[in-house]
């Protein structure tokens, strides 16, 4: 499962705000076509999730594993279209990441 969480008091938002976070949200329901997308805002932050968790019962152990890096640009930042595309370029490669590593299959050893 990805989670995509955006800190930005709703009040605050802008035009260019919004078109970034149409272009994050397209990008990881179109291009990474991870099942159970989600959109969720609200008055502090916008959140993305997509992917699917597996189910769980009382027969499994389950390891739930969280990478979370911090990617941020300054209010002012975001008019230059060099910091933007800077910007929506790591998210979008740590969405690919992420997304490879929800794909990865074990390999049996005597394979690798």
């Amino acid at each position: 499962m990805l989670a995509v969480k955006i800190h930005h008091k709703k009040n605050n938002r802008d035009n260019e705000f919004t078109r970034t976070i149409k272009n994050i949200s397209s990008y990881i329901r179109d291009n990474l076509r991870l099942k159970g997308f989600k959109f969720l805002s609200d008055n502090h932050c916008i959140e993305m999730i997509a992917g699917q968790e597996e189910p769980v019962n009382e027969d499994q152990i389950v390891a739930e594993l969280v990478i979370r890096k911090t990617i941020v640009i300054n209010k002012e930042d975001i008019d230059s279209k060099e910091e933007l595309d800077k910007y929506i370029a790591s998210i979008k490669h740590f969405c690919d990441q992420a997304k490879a590593i929800e794909e990865s299959a074990y390999t049996p050893i005597h394979m690798r």
